[in-house]
C-alpha cells in the first residue's frame, strides 16, 4: 500500500513582512483616485472624493501600498533570490517556515493559511527557481515578500523507514485472524 506511506510536497519558505508604510504627506493625483474608484470618474466625482476624508484615506492607503510594492519590485529585480537584501532595505527580519504543505494543518503559520497566498508561493515554478515570489498584500496591510528556499517533492517514504510500521501492522492482522 504505497498510498498509506505517501508524503506530500514539503516547502521551506523564507519570508519577510514589509509594512505598507505611513500615510503621511502623499500627493494624490486624479489618476490615483481613478485607479481606486474607476477610470470614468468625472471632475465633479474626483472633487467629491478629495473632500471626503474617508474616501481620500482609502486612496492614500492604496497609493502608498503601490509605491511600497514598486520599491520592493525594484529591489527584487536587482537580486531575485536575495530576500535578505529586501529585509535590510525595509528594516525587517527574514523569517523561516519549514515543512509547509499545500494543505493547511496545525503547523502552518498564520501568514500562509490563506489559500491564495499558498497558491502564489507554494508552486512548482517558485520551488524550482527559488526566486522571490510576487508581492502579496495581506489583510493586515503588510506586504508579504517570500521565496521557497527548499522543496521536497511528494513521494513515498523509503521501505527502511516504514519497515517497523508494516511489521507491526502484519502482526496485528495475524493476531486478529
Amino acid at each position: 500500500n504505497k498510498s498509506q506511506f505517501a508524503t506530500p510536497d514539503l516547502f521551506d519558505v523564507e519570508y519577510t513582512l514589509v509594512p505598507a508604510g505611513n500615510s503621511g504627506a502623499v500627493d494624490v493625483t486624479d489618476d490615483d483616485i481613478k485607479s481606486v474608484f474607476g477610470k470614468d470618474a468625472t471632475a465633479e466625482q474626483l472633487d467629491k472624493v478629495r473632500k471626503d476624508p474617508m474616501q481620500i484615506k482609502v486612496v492614500i492607503a492604496q497609493v502608498v501600498t503601490k509605491k511600497r510594492a514598486a520599491e520592493i519590485d525594484a529591489q527584487v529585480t536587482k537580486s531575485p533570490q536575495d530576500l535578505a537584501a529586501v529585509a535590510k532595505l525595509f528594516n525587517t527580519n527574514v523569517q523561516k517556515a519549514t515543512q509547509i504543505t499545500r494543505a493547511v494543518d496545525v503547523k502552518t503559520p498564520d501568514v500562509f493559511k490563506d489559500a491564495q497566498i499558498r497558491d502564489a508561493i507554494l508552486n512548482t515554478t517558485q520551488a524550482e527557481s527559488k526566486a522571490i515570489a510576487p508581492v502579496v498584500e495581506l489583510a493586515s496591510g503588510e506586504l508579504l515578500v517570500a521565496r521557497v528556499s527548499a522543496h521536497q517533492a511528494a513521494g513515498t517514504r523509503p521501505f527502511e523507514q516504514v519497515k517497523a510500521e508494516i511489521e507491526q501492522q502484519l502482526r496485528r492482522e495475524a493476531a486478529v485472524a
